[in-house]
């Protein structure tokens, strides 16, 4: 066991010891050790490198594993979505930009940026956004405080306040990861462009890993040692961003909202005569964007089916079925005739 580092001789911005790197790597520890406080492991170990959450060794796990800090290829800019409490943050900076401690918070010059609704505590060397991710405001803040240069790497690991319906809470992390999947495609960088994030490992597993592979040519899932086995939690490293062809980046909800309808007289060739608003809607998007998966039938729809309504303009009244077989099916066949029916009616009983 490597030596322990005394939590009094460290802070928030002071640099990560060679042996404490090593320490906090090291995956023989199960993810499953507690403290005696009742904590396990990695807690205490985050609280001993002045990491502000336990999740910071999850993407020094992960960037281990695929080598995401390699010195061959540096990465000079950086942008962490769902960022609170600012864990990966700090990973960031003490891995990538030592020398960033020394820049001044949120300065412009800061090589990362991290986006979040809450509000978080000043991390040096970090420019703080408070903003939505949806939001295509958050995204131009972004793009202008890298000068329109684009970004080499994003991380999430941002995940819904779970209600303990795992269905609900698989959707909306899922939902959660395809909106950072969609600001990324304003920001990241072609050819070498890295996208982390975290994902359930459940029923829409599949479909999300297939929708990421249309963007990155390499998606791999890692499970890291920090992570509670017990968790479905797991995370998606997608590498060599790739922009499919005539795909546009948009803010808008392809599902629920692709068509629009034009309110604007367009002008005609010859820009005297304006032509009147076409009232049909409109798709706006292009090529992929406006790709509608086909719907297909399968099976012989022929033969007759028994939740049809027969048709009376073919059928003689006889093959129809009356009003008195529908009464024997739902009474056993115990018919009563009309004569048995109007005597019952009119006895009288005596009174005792």
């Amino acid at each position: 066991m490597p030596p322990s580092v005394d939590a009094r001789s460290l802070h928030l911005s002071s640099p990560l010891p060679p042996s404490a790197a090593a320490s906090c790597l090291s995956s023989t520890l199960p993810s499953h050790a507690l403290t005696s406080g009742g904590r396990d492991i990695w807690y205490r170990k985050a609280k001993e490198l002045g990491y502000r959450a336990r999740s910071a060794f999850k993407l020094l796990q992960v960037a281990e594993t695929c080598q995401l800090f390699d010195p061959s290829k540096p990465i000079q800019r950086a942008v962490d979505l769902c960022a609170a409490p600012g864990s990966w943050s700090q990973v960031l900076v003490r891995r990538l930009y030592p020398s960033a401690r020394s820049i001044p918070r949120d300065s412009k010059q800061a090589p990362i940026v991290a986006v979040d609704l809450q509000e978080m505590a000043p991390i040096d060397g970090v420019r703080l956004l408070q903003g939505d991710i949806t939001s295509r405001s958050t995204a131009q803040e972004i793009i202008d405080h890298f000068s329109g240069e684009k970004v080499e790497l994003v991380v999430c690991d941002g995940a819904p306040d779970v209600t303990g319906m795992h269905e609900i809470d698989e959707y909306l992390q899922g939902q959660l990861l395809l909106s950072a999947l969609n600001i990324t495609t304003h920001l990241l960088k072609e050819g070498s462009g890295v996208f982390v994030a975290k994902i359930f490992r459940a029923e829409a597993y599949q479909l999300l890993c297939s929708q990421l592979q249309i963007f990155f040519k390499s998606v791999q899932c890692i499970k890291p040692a920090s992570s509670r086995a017990k968790s479905a939690e797991h995370f998606i490293v997608c590498k060599q961003f790739s922009r499919p062809p005539g795909y546009e980046a948009v803010f808008v909800d392809a599902v629920s909202a692709p068509y629009t309808t034009s309110n604007t007289a367009a002008q005609s060739n010859d820009g005297n005569n304006p032509t009147p608003p076409n009232p049909s809607p409109t798709n706006t998007h292009s090529s992929i964007n406006q790709l509608i998966m086909p719907f297909l039938k399968c099976g012989d729809f022929s033969p007759h089916d028994s939740l049809q309504p027969p048709n009376l303009t073919q059928e003689s009244p006889s093959d129809v079925p009356s009003s008195n077989g529908c009464y024997l099916q739902f009474s056993d066949g115990m018919e009563q005739d009309e004569s048995n029916t109007s005597h019952a009616e009119n006895v009288t009983i005596p009174a005792s």
